[in-house]
């Protein structure tokens, strides 16, 4: 578990782990802490703060409530990571400024302030990395292009996923879509169709557990891949479903005729796997990046077959799925060149100079891989093709 996710949202926390000076930029603007005495509350001492929150309009309070839980999303290594990159697309470096804030939160709450727009393009992006990422699919055969995206082509995109899901599924009435180019050259588009209207009991004002019409988005995303040729696909439902969705992708985004939905070849070669002298080289300037084969998930054929999953994990750290296949078969390691290898579980070491070591754990089957977008993990994608393990197109 990284920082936050999965935690409770805790209000009282937030206020502990933000200066005083920031939270007085902050609530400067609402017109109820104009006389509040900042000087005589020492650091951490947040009850009052938070007593005075509460003494605020309904409506401003709502406001700081919605703003904290964004603030606090963000606080989290992974959220600070996508900040810097988020400011690297906007042409700033806040790296420096990052490093000197004391904790997440601090990082969260300095730069909503200092640059709301960064944020909030930051929070669309770190919300993209946070879909499960075995649900993506990849498609291959696009142009190689890079695109221009308007207000119009954004609106275009829209209508056609709402009419396609009214159409297919009774829902999505509504849709937004959210648009970032990211440093590394990938466009991240990311849908909001409106969910079926649902009534989860609540608390209201006459009644004291009423019914309170409900119908927030679901979600579908793209991320495309100019120089390859390529989208990510993210959305529920079967083959049929990813298969309308990236053809509408490909006509109102990248021009294609109707009729020519992207390629749903299997991108990526697990075969490859099957050898137990696999090597990860790398360029010189990043003979910094070691990998190692973790897992293996297979399906063995003939009158006993079936699937098993080899994890070196379990044997030590230091420890290839091979290793284990060796010790574990040692008559038979050569069968697995009968089987079906079904996915893969690789982890990547970084170090960098003056830099934390990085270790990025990531699984790879024969149409999606987990890894997600930041400059790390986009390096390790472009190395899929050089070790041969993502097709060409």
């Amino acid at each position: 578990m990284e920082g936050n996710v999965g935690l409770p949202f805790n209000p009282r926390l937030l206020l502990r782990q933000v200066p005083n000076a920031l939270l007085a930029r902050f609530f400067s603007r609402f017109g109820g802490f104009a006389k509040f005495d900042w000087r005589q509350l020492k650091e951490v001492q947040v009850e009052d703060v938070f007593e005075q929150w509460q003494e605020l309009p309904e409506a401003e309070r709502r406001q700081v409530y919605q703003t904290f839980r964004r603030i606090y999303s963000m606080a989290t290594p992974r959220g600070t990571r996508v900040l810097i990159e988020a400011a690297h697309d906007l042409g700033l470096d806040i790296a420096r400024d990052m490093g000197a804030r004391k904790n997440a939160y601090e990082r969260a709450f300095s730069c909503l302030l200092d640059h709301p727009d960064l944020f909030e393009n930051a929070r669309i992006l770190d919300h993209l990395d946070t879909l499960p990422r075995s649900s993506w699919e990849k498609r291959k055969g696009l142009p190689k292009q890079q695109i221009e995206v308007t207000a119009g082509r954004i609106a275009e995109l829209s209508s056609r996923i709402s009419d396609y899901y009214s159409a297919r599924e009774g829902r999505g009435r509504k849709c937004q879509v959210d648009h970032r180019r990211r440093a590394s050259g990938i466009d991240s588009f990311c849908a909001y169709p409106m969910d079926y209207v649902d009534e989860p009991p609540c608390f209201g004002e006459d009644d004291p557990l009423a019914g309170q019409p409900s119908n927030g988005p679901f979600e579908v995303a793209f991320a495309y891949d100019g120089t390859a040729g390529t989208v990510d696909l993210y959305a529920e439902g079967g083959k049929q479903v990813r298969d309308e969705l990236s053809e509408i992708f490909a006509e109102v985004v990248l021009g294609q005729k109707k009729g020519r939905p992207p390629s749903r070849i299997q991108p990526y070669n697990l075969d490859l796997f099957k050898n137990p002298g696999l090597t990860f080289p790398t360029d010189p300037p990043e003979k910094d990046i070691s990998v190692s084969v973790r897992a293996c998930r297979v399906r063995t054929h003939g009158h006993a077959g079936g699937t098993i999953t080899i994890d070196a994990d379990l044997h030590g750290s230091q420890a290839s799925v091979y290793d284990v296949i060796r010790a574990a078969f040692p008559e038979d390691g050569r069968n697995l060149l009968r089987a079906t290898i079904l996915e893969v579980t690789l982890r990547a070491v970084i170090e960098r100079p003056g830099k934390r070591k990085r270790s990025i754990t990531f699984r790879v089957s024969a149409t999606h891989c987990d890894l997600g977008h930041d400059a790390e993990e986009q390096t390790l994608r472009r190395y899929l093709k050089t070790w041969g393990i993502e097709r060409e197109p």
